[in-house]
């Protein structure tokens, strides 16, 4: 059985969290948020005995494993100490907003032998297989571009739109739910990437950059 600790108290804190305890082969055993009571109540619906308003206050137990599930602004930070924690941690999002932070935790997860998981849990969703399927089998002939469009109609008053706690949710949100996707179910290297985005809903200084994304990937298939 599997200790997990979990940092966030969230919509998706709660999803994922009641996805490991389904396997049975998992424990939670503490929730961690900056509102206590978020992580008490999140605590309380996942069974685990312990609620923390601090992160740090986790360690003590010495999680199996840490579920990161927090606004992008503070992830790194908390992705960080969790290498030092933990021997497995699953971040819930994206990896990192740039590649100097993706970076960084690579090279301290590879020194730490931590075993690190992003959420890329759209791969196992059933459409997506059946669409790998038909690419690999040939069916379709050899793709050789995608093109990817993201609509971003989210709650304004939600982090998610918050350009500096999310860090462009949506085109971190296309980065991991939409092009890993699409890189995964051909299986061919990308070598060309073009994009465009735009704002028109909700305008404000510290709103998201952009609402509405549109990308288009080029296959090593043509060449």
């Amino acid at each position: 059985m599997k200790r997990i600790g979990i940092i966030g108290a969230g919509k998706m804190a709660f999803i994922r969290g009641k996805c490991l305890l389904g396997t049975r082969r998992v424990k939670i055993i503490a929730v961690a948020s900056r509102q206590l009571e978020h992580a008490r109540s999140l605590a309380q619906k996942l069974r685990a005995p312990k609620s923390f308003d601090n992160y740090h206050s986790v360690a003590s137990l010495k999680p199996d494993a840490l579920l990161i599930e927090v606004p992008h602004s503070a992830q790194q930070e908390i992705v960080l100490w969790s290498l030092d924690t933990a021997p497995a941690v699953l971040i819930g999002g994206v990896l990192a907003l740039n590649s100097f932070d993706a970076r960084e935790i690579e090279d301290k997860a590879s020194k730490k032998h931590c075993l690190v998981e992003v959420g890329f849990n759209a791969r196992y969703d059933m459409m997506w297989e059946k669409v790998r399927d038909i690419v690999q089998s040939g069916q379709i002939g050899k793709p050789v571009m995608v093109q990817s469009l993201a609509l971003f109609p989210a709650d304004p008053s939600s982090w998610y739109y918050d350009q500096k706690m999310s860090g462009g949710m949506p085109l971190t949100h296309m980065s991991y739910c939409f092009i890993n996707l699409v890189r995964w179910a051909i299986g061919s290297a990308v070598i060309e990437v073009s994009a465009l985005a735009n704002r028109l809903l909700h305008i404000g200084s510290h709103y998201v950059d952009q609402e509405m994304c549109a990308t288009t990937l080029r296959f090593k298939n043509d060449w």
